[in-house]
Parts: C-alpha cells; structure tokens; sequence
C-alpha cells in the first residue's frame, strides 16, 4: 500500500497549487452535473487518473480514487475486519484518528470485531 494523505506534514508542489487554484476559481464545477462545463471536469478527472495509472505502472481497477482520510480509513477497516473475523487480534490506540477508533468501536458493539 502506498499512502498519499501527507497534506498536513507536506509542502504542496506549486504545480498542484496551480492546479487546484485553477479548479477552485475556474473549472469549479460538479464533475458528476449533466451541463457541458461539468462534463468537461469530468474527463479531465479521468484523464489525470488515467495518467497516474500509467505514471504507476498499474491497471484500473488497483488503485481506489477515495475523497479523503475518513472514507480511505473506513474503507479500509469495513472492507478487512469482517473477512478477519477469528483470525487473528487487532489492536487499535485510544490515540488513533477518530475515523479509526470510533469505526473500532462501532465495529465492536455490532459484534464484527
């Protein structure tokens, strides 16, 4: 697994400052609208994933493109946990991120932990 997230220990290259700057003033629009400009963020998403991907070396399909921490995390624990269950002890620090712990712990009161 490689981990992107590093936004708040990392310096952000100028280019993608640019970049985001460009689609927060210019581009701004809802990549999943049904108008033209929408349409247009959309590919350009696309392209920039497709890039990406070829940049890596991987296949579609290998990398899940998610919003942010809280839903890579959730993703992550839902997806594990339940197909772990009996197999082995996971532990996790009350000093964890909240979309780690309180997933933790919802996943203890339904019983999936």
């Amino acid at each position: 697994m490689i981990y992107f997230d590093n936004s708040a220990t990392t310096r952000v290259f100028n280019e993608s400052v640019n970049v985001a700057v460009k689609y927060m003033t210019e581009d701004y629009f809802n990549p999943s609208g049904a108008y033209a400009p929408a349409a247009s963020v959309e590919r350009n998403i696309d392209g920039a994933r497709k890039r990406l991907l070829s940049a890596l070396g991987v296949q579609s399909g290998s990398i899940i493109f998610t919003s942010g921490a809280t839903e890579s995390n959730n993703f992550a624990i839902f997806g594990t946990i339940p197909s772990m269950r009996g197999k082995g002890t996971i532990i996790i620090g009350g000093n964890e991120h909240p979309s780690v712990f309180e997933t933790a712990r919802e996943l203890e009161k339904l019983g999936l932990s």
